[in-house]
């Protein structure tokens, strides 16, 4: 896990090349505890290279990638899982043949460094049955959590997902088009889910829907052509020319 008061994530310079092709250059991004950053930009403008080398599915071909002080660029993601990086895919990936209950308790079972076990006595396992239902009761999902989750209604297992995600007590959270394939009204319901479980969390997504990264984002960086067009506050990128004229169709309104 990170510590102290610093950036929670830092990208110095970073630089992805596949083969002569340069998909991003010169990237600079800081961010603060508790930010919640939302990154946009036409198709092809580098948005899910980024995330994937955040996440470490990539290694930048330049530059440097820190989470807290940290150096992790070019670390595997199941270690950035254990240094408090946790990431919710696009396509949503839970344990179908489980209930949404296991699912939690399984990622709450990863926070305190424990693998499923017949014999689960102690006060460590008395710890993390009691987390996993007051994560399910905060997360409003008791009415679900006998359910088997191959069972739930798409949007419910998106929300099942952002909460496994948040039950490994990650310093970071990325999200990949939370709302993807999901109604206006189930967006709008996605949203004030997330807000409320990522309260005081640091949050880097990717998403298409605007009204989605504007309900949820305090700052929004643009990407456009592998470069960073832009960072500043929902209210501010929506005004900047630069964003309209790139991205918003030359008209944020």
């Amino acid at each position: 896990m990170t510590s102290g008061q610093g950036p929670v994530l830092v990208l110095e310079d970073v630089a992805k090349r596949f083969g002569p092709i340069e998909v991003l250059t010169g990237i600079n991004l800081t961010l603060s505890r508790g930010e919640k950053r939302a990154l946009i930009g036409p198709n092809g403008a580098g948005k899910s290279t980024l995330f994937n080398l955040v996440s470490g599915r990539f290694a930048p071909s330049s530059g440097v990638i820190r989470l807290g002080e940290k150096r992790i660029d070019g670390m595997p993601a199941h270690q950035l899982n254990r240094m408090g990086l946790s990431r919710s895919f696009q396509i949503t990936q839970v344990f179908g043949g489980m209930s949404l209950y296991e699912n939690i308790y399984m990622a709450v079972m990863s926070r305190h460094g424990k693998r499923w076990s017949l014999l689960r006595s102690g006060r460590v396992w008395r710890d993390i049955a009691e987390q996993t239902r007051e994560l399910i009761d905060y997360a409003q999902l008791t009415s679900l959590a006998d359910r088997q989750a191959s069972t739930l209604a798409y949007s419910e297992q998106r929300a099942l997902e952002i909460c496994m995600t948040v039950a490994t007590g990650p310093d970071l959270i990325l999200l990949d088009e939370p709302t993807s394939g999901m109604s206006r009204v189930e967006a709008a319901n996605m949203v004030a889910f997330i807000g409320r479980m990522t309260e005081g969390r640091t949050l880097l997504m990717v998403e298409h829907d605007m009204d989605v990264v504007f309900g949820l984002a305090d700052t929004i960086s643009v990407l456009s052509q592998g470069q960073i067009l832009a960072t500043g506050t929902p209210a501010a990128i929506r005004d900047d020319p630069r964003v309209q004229d790139a991205y918003l169709g030359g008209s944020a309104h």
